[in-house]
């Protein structure tokens, strides 16, 4: 099969024990990859195998992950989420995932817990567990720099932090240096199975099926991207841009975020921090023309220094904490990330405690990172309460456009870049990359079959108990 190496890495952390095993073609083409393709091997994994692993992590990629095009470097992670204690599914960026298939593999499954601290090192050649008692309360950064200089410098490294170890339900994951996938908590997933990190290696190519005729498409769809508005606001502005985009059509994610949050002041700056006076650089995921990622960065004043570039939903929570002070609210961003932690989730439950200054928030944030019911203890609310605004709401979509963005997102290619593509442009890259005649139709049929399956899965993972 060609853009695929079907095959997939199972991880026992509790044996020990890592197993290649072929993917099935009927599987593959039944859900696509990524968000479907993951969604219905975790179904198999945590109903009809023995012993069940409820927590099972399972990281799978695209068809069109790690080939040329617009922005295909997307990869899914799928568990239980330890704020909502239900099935989550996160569509990731970044370059793990075309790495991740470089290394020979389209995905892994890691169930167990491992009785000491490991992680897990993949590349074309070998897989193995390595002892990571030396990582033990690492921050993400530390943790990606160590590895890094053990297994070269083009590794790449997802990790968890401290407080992923001690289980906080706030705790974020970190692909290399930058904030991974915050929201559900998939940091305490790493954390709940004693699992530190994954150090990817990888030198095998990826081609697709009709290559001659693939790159003309994947190049006609980068053109289709950069002369998109929402490609031109997110290469200008960054995620902050897209916000503004979306509050503009009245986005119900967005609604739900800015309950009980200075509307106006937090917009204002979020504005000023997306102007270049704080901006250090731009990032870009893997084969992207947009880079709507951020270094910020304060140059002057007591709160000096750079960070991830901020999340509209946190920044403007935080800004609600400490007067609307952008350096204050930025910083207090930054050090949420230093200490491991979802800011979009956590920002609200600092709201929701009343603090008011940036030393009392950063006692909080870093109360928090320590302690994993920390939030319980000293709220009405739950930790689940504070779920970020995109885990909190999906849009209100009609049945065949969730369908759809299910199909989209199972296809490799980044959501931001979606918006700029028609669904013929992804399925004629992904009828080129396969060789299958594949169509919108089909797409929509895949999109149907994954929503079907992510929601028997939603429904059977409610608890009482959590992954901590």
């Amino acid at each position: 099969m060609k853009c695929y190496s079907g095959r997939i890495l199972f991880v026992d952390l509790k044996l020990g024990n890592i197993v290649c095993k072929e993917l099935d073609e009927e599987c593959i083409r039944k859900y696509i990859g990524q968000r479907g393709l993951a969604a219905s091997l975790y179904i198999d994994i945590t109903t009809s195998t023995e012993p069940v692993d409820e927590t099972a992590i399972i990281m799978m990629t695209g068809p069109l992950t790690g080939l040329f095009g617009p922005a295909s470097g997307r990869f899914q992670i799928v568990s239980v989420s330890a704020l909502s204690n239900k099935f989550a599914t996160l569509n990731c960026g970044g370059h793990f995932g075309p790495m991740m298939k470089m290394a020979g593999y389209d995905g892994l499954i890691i169930t167990g817990e491992s009785p000491n601290p490991v992680y897990l090192y993949i590349s074309d050649t070998r897989s193995e567990l390595v002892s990571a008692t030396d990582l033990t309360g690492y921050q993400a950064g530390h943790t990606s720099d160590k590895l890094r200089g053990i297994y070269g410098q083009t590794s790449r490294v997802i990790s968890t932090s401290g407080a992923g170890e001690l289980g906080s339900p706030f705790a974020a994951l970190y692909g290399d240096d930058f904030p991974l996938s915050g929201s559900a908590g998939m940091g305490a997933a790493f954390g709940s199975k004693n699992l530190k990190a994954i150090v990817c290696n990888g030198g095998l190519s990826i081609s697709a099926a009709n290559s001659e005729e693939y790159f003309q498409l994947a190049a006609s769809c980068r053109k289709t991207v950069m002369e998109h508005p929402t490609a031109i606001a997110l290469s200008g502005g960054g995620i902050e841009a897209f916000h503004q985009l979306r509050e503009a059509i009245g986005s119900r994610r967005l609604r739900a975020f800015q309950e009980g949050i200075d509307r106006q002041s937090s917009k204002q700056l979020c504005l000023h921090t997306s102007k270049e006076e704080y901006l250090h650089k731009r990032i870009a995921c893997y084969s992207c023309p947009i880079g709507c990622l951020r270094i910020s960065a304060i140059n002057n004043g007591v709160y000096q220094g750079q960070g991830p570039g901020s999340e509209r939903e946190a920044l403007a929570a935080f800004g609600d904490c400490v007067d609307n002070d952008i350096s204050s609210a930025l910083y207090c961003y930054w050090f949420c990330h230093q200490n491991g932690l979802d800011p979009a989730a956590l920002s609200r439950a600092a709201l929701a405690t009343g603090i008011n200054t940036v030393e009392s928030l950063c006692r909080f944030i870093e109360a928090c990172a320590a302690d994993p019911l920390y939030v319980e203890a000293r709220s009405e609310y739950s930790a689940s309460s504070f779920l970020s605004y995109a885990a909190q709401a999906g849009e209100e979509l009609p049945q065949d456009q969730d369908a759809l963005l299910a199909f989209l997102e199972s296809s490799g290619i980044c959501p931001n870049c979606c918006e700029a593509l028609s669904p013929e442009n992804i399925s004629e890259l992904i009828a080129s990359a396969t060789g299958w005649d594949f169509t919108v139709e089909e797409g929509l049929a895949v999109g149907g079959r994954i929503l079907a399956v992510e929601t028997r899965l939603l429904q059977s993972s409610d608890r009482t108990k959590t992954i901590v």
